[in-house]
């Protein structure tokens, strides 16, 4: 999955914002920025999810970034992931995406996707 993102604001100056990506019922694989530096990841045991704190820099020229995201879904069926902003961003712009597993082959680490993930 490929995870575009950008936040902006009114200011010229560069404010850090940290994002936290949640999928649940799956098992990471790998997850890098576009930079190829590692994201790493923490399992949530008790929402059976894998958790990702992804940054970005807001300011009124704020670039766009990039990464990539692979997982393994541990079943077919609908997962809803979930993109929270810290306390920089207002909490409507927080996101919940469903993606529809229709064919999984665990072996292989693919996944079809009925729905495009764009956050």
């Amino acid at each position: 999955m490929e995870l575009n993102y950008k936040v902006t604001s009114e200011t010229a100056d560069a404010t850090p914002v940290k994002l936290t990506l949640t999928i649940p019922n799956a098992t990471r694989v790998e997850a890098k920025y576009k930079d190829g530096q590692d994201i790493p990841a923490e399992l949530n045991s008790e929402k059976n999810a894998i958790v990702y704190e992804l940054s970005a820099n807001a300011s009124k020229d704020a670039g766009m970034q990039e990464c990539v995201i692979k997982f393994r879904p541990n079943q077919v069926g609908n997962l809803t992931l979930t993109l929270v902003y810290d306390d920089h961003v207002d909490a409507s712009y927080d996101v919940n995406r469903t993606i529809e597993i229709v064919q999984s082959y665990i072996d292989e680490l693919i996944c079809e996707v009925t729905d495009t993930v764009d956050f």
